[in-house]
């Protein structure tokens, strides 16, 4: 399922002009992953983006995941940034996006990742040492 279409729209729309505040649709899916707590109002994340759970759910690593839609952080003052990344993996992820909520989460409670470990970003690819982003197992 990794990668989205989606991810390359949005490189190729930036790279025409288009502003990575605004690139994600508000009726994206957002998902944050992992089981540790959000950050605090006003600090940065990362998370990644898709048309469906599944869409952004495929390019995070982790077997847990919190989510909601760009709009509804949007709707609540907060932003979302599209910027690429490299993972942990060394897999260019095009569907990350920074966000920074304002207030109450619009994030849902902890839920099991959809997709199967070996379609999501980095399949079954142990991490490199030293690598950005949180270890552990992943189901």
């Amino acid at each position: 399922m990794f990668p989205h279409p989606c991810g390359s729209d949005f490189a190729d729309a930036v790279k025409n002009g288009a502003d990575p505040g605004t690139v994600v649709p508000d009726e994206f899916t957002v998902a944050h992953g992992g089981t540790t707590p959000l950050p605090p109002a006003g600090a940065k994340f990362s998370c990644t983006a898709g048309p469906s759970v599944e869409a952004a759910a495929a390019a995070l690593p982790h077997g847990q995941l919190r989510s909601t839609t760009a709009g509804a952080i949007r709707t609540r003052g907060g932003t979302v940034k599209w910027e690429s990344e490299m993972s942990r993996y060394a897999v260019l992820n095009q569907q990350h996006v920074n966000v920074v909520e304002v207030g109450p989460t619009s994030f849902s409670e902890l839920q099991p990742n959809p997709v199967p470990r070996k379609l999501r970003i980095g399949g079954n690819v142990k991490p490199k040492k030293g690598g950005s982003g949180s270890g552990g197992r992943q189901p």
